[in-house]
This record gives structure tokens, C-alpha cells and sequence, in this order.
């Protein structure tokens, strides 16, 4: 059984109101022996910590009804439960690099996300799973590897 800490560690929160994008983020994210928790908007994000406890990583869309990127994180910085998750703005938006600086995210990363760049960025925040974690001879070519990972195993299911 693992403890709340080694659960934390492996979790990543991913925050978009776009349920296609949420859903194809956490099965990569769990192909990959991650953890990956899902919510709408930023008020659902502050929820879902709260039942969950916090995560390693929060990748947050900016854009989004109820509460935006930008509130989210402005909410964030003034709750000390909050403030020492990183989080990383996945965002289509023109200007979305420029509005993740002002807001003080931890990273940046355009719509549509490169799967390699996306889990090099959680890949400096979170621990996988050893079990689903790629083996060493693969990493060398993580896009093959990936590929081939995809639709197998447990954590993929």
C-alpha cells in the first residue's frame, strides 16, 4: 500500500473544460505510471485538492468557465495549502506564455501539446511508477517506446 506522500509525488491534476482533452492528458499521463486526476475549471481543481490532497502538478488550462487560469492561480498564491503546487499552463491562446509569466506558473506549454514535451515537464515535478515506468533501454527512444506502450497494460485500461 502506498502512503499519501508516495501517492502525492505520482499525482498530477489536470485542470481543462475540455473533457476530450482531459481524458486523452490522464490516459497518457497513467500509460506513463502516473496518477491523474481530472476537473472542469478552477473551482472544481480547488475541490478536487481538498479530496485528494495536493498533487505533484497541476497542468491548467487558461480559459475556462467558472474559474479561469488566471484566478486560479491568483487563489492559489494567497492559500498556504495551495501556493507551493507547481503548475504548468497548457494553453492555445496567442498570448498564452505572456499570461502564464504574469500569473506566476511554473511552466508553459502550447496547445497541442507535444506528448514528449509534456512528460518531460512532469517528469521534473513527478515520480511514475516504477511498474509502468519505461524501461531504461527505451528511453533512448521515448517516442517509439511510448507508441508501442499505448493501449497496453493496466494502466491504460
Amino acid at each position: 500500500m502506498m502512503t499519501t506522500d508516495e501517492i502525492g509525488t505520482r499525482t498530477v491534476l489536470v485542470v481543462d473544460d475540455d473533457p476530450e482533452i482531459r481524458e486523452i492528458v490522464c490516459m497518457a499521463l497513467r500509460c506513463e505510471g502516473y496518477i491523474a486526476e481530472a476537473a472542469a475549471n478552477g473551482e472544481d481543481a480547488i475541490m478536487r485538492i481538498h479530496e485528494i490532497g495536493p498533487p505533484a502538478l497541476i497542468l491548467l488550462d487558461l480559459s475556462m468557465p467558472v474559474m479561469g487560469g488566471a484566478a486560479f492561480c491568483e487563489r492559489q498564491h494567497h492559500d498556504p495549502h495551495l501556493s507551493a503546487i507547481p503548475v504548468v499552463v497548457l494553453s492555445g491562446e496567442q498570448d498564452g506564455r505572456e499570461q502564464s509569466a504574469r500569473m506566476g506558473a511554473d511552466g508553459f506549454l502550447g496547445k497541442p501539446v507535444d506528448l514528449d514535451a509534456l512528460l518531460d515537464v512532469i517528469g521534473h515535478y513527478c515520480v511514475p511508477s516504477l511498474s509502468a515506468a519505461l524501461p531504461a533501454a527505451n528511453r533512448s527512444a521515448p517516442s517509439v517506446a511510448r507508441q508501442a506502450r499505448w493501449g497496453s497494460g493496466p494502466a491504460c485500461r
